[in-house]
């Protein structure tokens, strides 16, 4: 892992190891996340944007904020990118978090969020080789493939966003949100005026009716299914399982096909070489116009971009 420069605000760091077990400070904390470049920012914050779940994450003039929970305490994170003193380019964050011991722990979870350790360079190099690509790679070099804060969550939102568009899945995220989720009272750094809440946990999801949310009954039992699979750790993200292997339980929940599976390996799992190869914006993008490729045959084809694969999706999905 890269190495992280922490920089504390308010507090200074004699007060930061006086409190360092305390539970109930919540000052303004800010961080340094070093980065390989390339680093194409706009495009990692677009892609984000329009998925961002209502209530929980918002993305504002180039700027990523969201309430995070660990345990059962919850915060606010703002993150931004920019340089240090040195012009050293850095992810910077701001966090709130009542528990100041969470902070490397807080640090990881960003850096896994926009990808920070990922080569882009290398990536970058070594998938360019390919023609299909090429030219999205030179038009938007640096692309990251975004993880996300919590797995569960991304779970959640990857089956909303089955056979709809971007759009209605991110409207309905909202509306589960707003009548599921706790809100969050604590600082926001960003203030503007909206209701802010922690994302649902599986133990309230897997109890839950989802009346009147815009939901079909099959969606609502594989959410359901899903929810009671990890409150009963029979999915346990916690345990660093292997990606196949948690793909093929995954798999088994009744409304979870490849696709779904392939889309959290990549973004919560984090495997840098998923694939959801029948994923329609995918075929399209190595389609002709007299011809639409199978699955099958972009599954094969993309071999050739092992092990990363997961990117080569992001440059075809950018390329549309």
């Amino acid at each position: 892992m890269s190495e992280q420069k922490l920089s504390f605000s308010p507090i200074s760091a004699s007060d930061l190891r006086k409190h360092k077990s305390s539970e109930d400070v919540n000052q303004s904390i800010s961080l340094h996340l070093p980065y390989r470049e390339p680093f194409n920012w706009p495009a990692l914050l677009e892609f984000l944007e329009v998925r961002a779940i209502p209530g929980v994450e918002q993305v504002v003039s180039d700027v990523y904020q969201r309430v995070i929970q660990i345990g059962d305490k919850s915060g606010m994170i703002l993150v931004s990118a920019g340089n240090r003193n040195n012009s050293r380019p850095v992810i910077k964050v701001k966090t709130a978090f009542p528990e100041l011991n969470k902070l490397h722990y807080i640090s990881e979870k960003i850096t896994s969020l926009f990808d920070l350790d990922a080569p882009a360079e290398e990536i970058d190099k070594y998938l360019k080789k390919d023609p299909l690509l090429k030219s999205s790679i030179q038009k938007n070099g640096g692309l990251r493939v975004p993880g996300c804060w919590d797995q569960f969550e991304l779970c959640i939102r990857a089956i909303l966003g089955q056979q709809i568009s971007v759009k209605g899945a991110t409207t309905i995220s909202g509306r589960i949100v707003g009548k599921y989720g706790k809100e969050y009272i604590g600082p926001v750094f960003n203030d503007n005026h909206q209701k802010w809440f922690t994302f649902p946990k599986p133990s309230v999801l897997k109890d839950a009716g989802f009346e009147g949310l815009g939901l079909t009954k099959s969606r609502i039992a594989t959410i359901k299914s899903l929810a009671t699979a990890v409150y009963s750790k029979k999915i346990d993200f916690e345990q660093h399982t292997e990606s196949d292997i948690m793909v093929k339980k995954l798999k088994e929940i009744k409304g979870i096909g490849d696709w779904t599976a392939q889309y959290i390996a990549m973004r919560a799992l984090r495997d840098p070489n998923a694939f959801p190869a029948s994923d329609l914006g995918l075929i399209k993008a190595v389609s002709t116009t007299s011809e639409k490729i199978k699955p099958k045959y972009l599954e094969k084809l993309s071999q050739k971009w092992t092990p990363w694969r997961a990117t080569a999706a992001m440059y075809l999905w950018r390329s549309l």
